[in-house]
């Protein structure tokens, strides 16, 4: 099950990395039944900034610079004649 599990994420990696080439700057992207969208999010990293202030320790100088994290999500095309 393991094995099987990781070809499965190793294949949805490959697949998104596709996705995403072929998308380029855009935000979505149109097959024939899917389309996907991607957005973004930027995460800080996990400390008690009040605490770390509170001890005079400056938490900006000592910060990781954000990450950004892609998504995409699909959802399947409307066809005329479907509605």
């Amino acid at each position: 099950m393991r094995r099987e599990k990781k070809r499965w994420e190793e294949e949805e990696e490959r697949i998104k990395a596709i996705v995403l080439n072929q998308m380029e700057d855009a935000e979505s992207y149109g097959g024939e039944e899917f389309i996907a969208k991607v957005s973004e999010q930027r995460r800080k990293g996990r400390l008690d900034e009040k605490l770390l202030k509170k001890a005079g320790i400056d938490v900006e100088r000592y910060r990781a610079p954000d990450t950004i994290i892609r998504i995409i999500r699909t959802e399947q095309r409307v066809l005329e004649g479907d509605e």
